[in-house]
């Protein structure tokens, strides 16, 4: 049976037809993304990104990722091919086919919290900060989930994402969860704002934001909190479904 293209493959298809068109090497993120787009629905923009920022990108930040350094970061939300070695590594040419077969479900929701920190990795990226550290989501490392740094600016990230109604892992992955998504998200969300005051107190002069997916549970909780985030300087940044950013 015949293989089923990758994201990997659509991205390397997107710059080559590129390349092509315009005599150019160097293309904006966005740029690559709408030609993956044009050619394939199979793949939602949030992965895409993802596949060209992190997974593929030799020089990416993100230390978790598995880089198939396919692509480089040349600059501000650029990005060219990399030259392959005259010895390619099959190991490291069939990460991006193993990333692609894994099986589905909490973590290739756009939802996942690793999905979201990557997301938003990337954003900080394109907006010219400079990733200082990333903790391990699948691990459910320890410590800041994101550390970035802007000239003298530094920022200290948490990230969440939006519960599931079954178990994604461990025995009784598939089985119902007893609690509701919306009152683990409350409490997933009261998690973040302590996370995200301790980093206040340790962190008086730098920047702090919690990062969340986009759902109403956490819209409203951020409105019924608004006061305590201004007056803490925590700026909170939702994601959507496509990936787009913005502040809450």
């Amino acid at each position: 049976m015949a293989r089923v293209p990758t994201c990997r493959d659509a991205v390397l298809e997107a710059m080559s037809n590129l390349e092509v068109r315009s005599g150019k090497k160097v293309f904006r993120l966005q740029e690559i993304v709408n030609e993956v787009l044009r050619s394939t629905d199979r793949y939602p923009e949030v992965t895409i990104r993802t596949q060209i920022s992190s997974v593929m990108c030799a020089n990416a930040p993100v230390h978790h990722a598995n880089h198939t350094n396919d692509l480089e970061r040349v600059g501000h939300g650029l990005y060219m091919r990399r030259e392959p070695p005259e010895s390619p590594d099959p190991a490291v040419a069939d990460v991006g086919i193993m990333a692609d077969l894994r099986p589905v479900g909490d973590e290739r929701a756009w939802y996942w919290e690793g999905n979201v920190q990557n997301r938003f990795a990337s954003f900080l990226l394109e907006e010219g900060w400079s990733i200082v550290s990333t903790a391990d989501t699948s691990t459910r490392e320890m410590g800041p989930d994101i550390q970035a740094t802007q000239g003298h600016r530094r920022l200290f990230a948490e990230v969440k994402g939006y519960p599931t109604t079954t178990y994604a892992r461990g025995p009784k992955v598939g089985q119902p969860k007893p609690t509701n998504p919306t009152t683990q998200a409350r409490h997933w969300y009261a998690g973040a704002l302590l996370s995200a005051a301790l980093a206040r107190d340790s962190h008086p002069d730098s920047e702090i934001a919690i990062v969340l997916p986009m759902f109403g549970t956490y819209e409203s909780l951020i409105r019924r909190t608004r006061t305590t985030l201004d007056a803490s300087r925590i700026v909170v940044f939702l994601m959507d479904e496509l990936g787009a950013c913005r502040r809450a």
